[in-house]
C-alpha cells in the first residue's frame, strides 16, 4: 500500500523523535531537561497517531503495558519496539522516500472497488502473413515465412546479381561486401523452399541450394582472384542445380537450424536494404508503377522478420524482440495494404513505423 502524505508526516516526526533522543543521552544537561520533555511530549502525540493507523500488532503492544516513548525492546517474538510502535513500520530511508516524486497509476475494480497497480501489457505476439495463392506459406518452426512468389522473386534477382558480379576479378572487388548478405538470404529462401508446401521446380535440391550458399559465407571475404574463382565454383554448381542438373559429388545434406546456414546479421543487412528501398526509392510519382516492387520487398522484410523471430535464432522466447518484431510485421502488412489501394500517405505512415520498429530494435539489442 502506498503510504499517504499523512504517514510520511509522522515518519518523519518518529525519526526526528529518535534524533532527539540520542542527542539527549549524548549531552544531557539540566538546561535540556525542559526541552527533553517536550520532545517527548510530542513524540508520544505522534506514536499515538501511528498506532491508530497500524496493524493489529502494534496494539497488542500496547496490552503489554506502558513503554517510554523513547524505550527501544522486543517481544516473546523478537519483533523490535520504539515505544509502543514496531519498528518496521519505519522505511529504511525515510528522507529518500519522502523525496520520491513519482507518480503511481492504478486501476480501479469496479466490482469490487479496490485498486491495483497497472502493469504492462503482454508482448504482441507474431501474426501469420496472408497466405500464398501458389500454395501455403513455408513454415520454420510453426511460423509462417515467405510464398512462392516471393522465393523465386528473390532468388532470380540474387542469382542474377552474383553472374554478374563474379564473372571477373573487378566486379567481384568492387560488390565484395554486398555479396555475404544475399548469399545468406539465399540459403535461408533455399532452407524455407525445402519444407514448402507450394510448387517450387527446384524443391527437391533446395537443401543442396542451402549448402552451396552457405559455403559462400564460411569465411571473410577478401578482395582478390582467390576468393573471386571460389565463389565463382560454388555459383556455377548452384545455378546448375537451380535448373535441374545437379552436378555429381556434392556433399549430401544434413539437418541444420536456419541460424547455422544464415547468419542473422547479414540477413539484417538484406532486411536494411528493403527498408531503405521502400523509405527512399519509392516516391509519390512512382508509386502506383512501382506497386511490384513495394510489394515484394516489404513481403521480403516481413518474412526474414519472422524467421528471425524463431527459435533457431535464439529470440522466440524474448518477449521484447518479439515485439520489435511485431511492429515490423504489422507495418510491413499495412504497406502491402496501402500499395493495394494506391494510398501513398498511408503507405508513408506504414514505411515510417517499419523504421521506427527497426531502430528501437538497433537501439536495445545492438547497443548492448
Amino acid at each position: 500500500m502506498l503510504p499517504s502524505e499523512r504517514s510520511l508526516a509522522l515518519i518523519r516526526g518518529a525519526w526526528l523523535l529518535i534524533l532527539c533522543v540520542i542527542l539527549s543521552g549524548c549531552g544531557e544537561t539540566s538546561d535540556s531537561t525542559s526541552e527533553t520533555d517536550n520532545s517527548r511530549d510530542v513524540a508520544a502525540s505522534t506514536q499515538a497517531e501511528l498506532a491508530a493507523e497500524t496493524t493489529p500488532s502494534v496494539a497488542r503492544a500496547e496490552s503489554t503495558g506502558g513503554r517510554r516513548p523513547d524505550e527501544v525492546w522486543e517481544d516473546e517474538e523478537g519483533r523490535r519496539y520504539l515505544g509502543n510502535v514496531p519498528y518496521d513500520v519505519f522505511f529504511d530511508n525515510p528522507l529518500e522516500v519522502a523525496g520520491d516524486s513519482r507518480s503511481f497509476d492504478v486501476t480501479l475494480d469496479a466490482s469490487s472497488g479496490s485498486t491495483s497497480p497497472v502493469t504492462d501489457p503482454p508482448a504482441a505476439s507474431v501474426e501469420p502473413p496472408p497466405a500464398s495463392t501458389t500454395g501455403g506459406p513455408a513454415k520454420v518452426s510453426g511460423t509462417p515465412a515467405m510464398t512462392v512468389e516471393v522465393i523465386e522473386a528473390e532468388v532470380k534477382a540474387i542469382r542474377n546479381f552474383l553472374n554478374q558480379k563474379l564473372r571477373s576479378v573487378a566486379t567481384y572487388n568492387s560488390s565484395v561486401t554486398m555479396i555475404p548478405p544475399r548469399a545468406a538470404t539465399l540459403a535461408l529462401l533455399a532452407a524455407l523452399a525445402a519444407d514448402h508446401s507450394g510448387d517450387i521446380s527446384w524443391k527437391d535440391d533446395a537443401l543442396y541450394v542451402r549448402d552451396l550458399a552457405a559455403r559462400m559465407n564460411e569465411s571473410m571475404l577478401r578482395r582478390g582472384a582467390y576468393d573471386q574463382r571460389r565463389l565463382l565454383g560454388l555459383f556455377e554448381d548452384l545455378t546448375d542445380t537451380l535448373n535441374r542438373s545437379r552436378p555429381a559429388g556434392l556433399e549430401e545434406p544434413v539437418e541444420a537450424k536456419l541460424a547455422e546456414v544464415a547468419e542473422m546479421g547479414l540477413l539484417m543487412d538484406r532486411l536494411e536494404a528493403a527498408e531503405q528501398t521502400l523509405r527512399a526509392e519509392i516516391s509519390e510519382a512512382s508509386f502506383a508503377e512501382e506497386k511490384e516492387r513495394v510489394l515484394h520487398e516489404s513481403r521480403l522484410l516481413s518474412g526474414l522478420m519472422q524467421a528471425m523471430a524463431t527459435e533457431s535464432f535464439g529470440y522466440a522466447d524474448d518477449p521484447d524482440f518479439l515485439a520489435h518484431a511485431q511492429t515490423v510485421i504489422g507495418g510491413a502488412a499495412e504497406i502491402q495494404a496501402a500499395a493495394e489501394d494506391g494510398n501513398y500517405s498511408a503507405f508513408e505512415l506504414s514505411v515510417s513505423k517499419v523504421v521506427g520498429g527497426c531502430q528501437a530494435c538497433h537501439r536495445a539489442y545492438r547497443n548492448n
